[in-house]
C-alpha cells in the first residue's frame, strides 16, 4: 500500500497554476501533466481523476470551489453522481462551481443508454482520460480514440491538458488563496451505485463489498497539489 501511494502521489501527475486578477475577474489556468506511460486513469473504467479547485479569502472563507469531494465517494457538481443516466462533459473553460473537469470513460450500451456494467458496454460516450506523452489523438485507432472532446480542443493533447477557470470576484479586495488538486478514485460513485443494485443472493458478494466500501474513510487519493497566493 505504501509503495502504491508513493507512486500515485509522486510519480503519476504534475500540476502548474497561473493566475491573472482583474477588478472583478480572477482567471486561473491549470495545466495537468500526465507522467504515466498510458492513459490516466488506466485499466478498469471504474476509475476517474478530477480537478478540485478551491479559492478562499483571508480567514478561509470560500470564494469559489469546483470538484469538492463530499466524503461519501461523490463529487459535488458532478451530474453522474446524482443521475446515472448522464455525465459531466469535458471542459476547456469553467465558470461555475457546478462544472467539474473529470477525466474518465463513460460507456454506452448498444441501445445508447449509459451503463456501468462491462458486459453491457458497446461504445464510449466520453473518454477524456489524460493522454500519455506522444499520443496523437488525430491518428489514434478507434479502439483507443478520444471521445467527448472537440476535435479543435488544442489544450487537450498527448501528455497534458489545460483548463481555464474564470471566477467572478466582484467586491473582493484582499489576498486570495488558490489550491488546485488532482484527485483519483479507483472505484467511482456511479460504479458503486450501479453495483449496489445488482442481486447476487448466493453468495451475497455485493453485500460483502458494500460492507467494506461504506465504512471506508478515504475514497480518493491526491495525485498532485499546488497552492498559490494572489495579492
Amino acid at each position: 500500500i505504501a509503495r502504491t501511494e508513493a507512486q500515485l502521489t509522486g510519480q503519476t501527475a504534475e500540476l502548474t497554476v497561473a493566475t491573472d486578477r482583474g477588478a472583478d475577474l480572477l482567471t486561473v489556468t491549470v495545466d495537468v501533466v500526465n507522467l504515466a506511460g498510458h492513459k490516466l486513469p488506466s485499466g478498469l473504467p471504474s476509475r476517474r481523476a478530477w480537478l478540485h479547485l478551491l479559492v478562499t479569502r483571508g480567514g478561509g472563507a470560500v470564494v469559489f470551489e469546483s470538484g469538492r469531494p463530499t466524503g461519501d465517494g461523490r463529487i459535488e457538481g458532478n451530474a453522474a453522481d446524482q443521475d446515472l443516466s448522464t455525465w459531466e462533459p469535458h471542459y476547456d473553460l469553467i465558470t461555475s462551481p457546478e462544472q467539474v473537469q473529470i477525466y474518465e470513460p463513460i460507456m454506452l450500451t448498444y441501445e445508447g443508454g449509459v451503463t456501468y456494467t462491462l458486459l453491457r458496454a458497446y461504445r464510449y460516450a466520453k473518454d477524456n482520460r489524460l493522454l500519455p506523452a506522444g499520443f496523437d489523438k488525430t491518428t489514434a485507432h478507434s479502439d483507443i480514440a478520444v471521445h467527448g472532446v472537440l476535435d479543435d480542443e488544442d489544450n487537450f493533447h498527448g501528455g497534458s491538458d489545460r483548463i481555464v477557470y474564470e471566477i467572478d470576484i466582484g467586491g473582493e479586495t484582499g489576498t486570495l488563496h488558490v489550491t488546485a488538486r488532482l484527485l483519483f478514485q479507483s472505484v467511482s460513485h456511479p460504479f458503486v451505485a450501479d453495483l449496489a443494485e445488482t442481486n447476487t443472493p448466493n453468495p451475497p458478494l455485493v453485500d460483502q463489498f458494500m460492507d467494506m466500501y461504506d465504512p471506508a474513510a478515504n475514497k480518493e487519493e491526491v495525485l498532485a497539489q499546488v497552492q498559490k497566493t494572489v495579492p
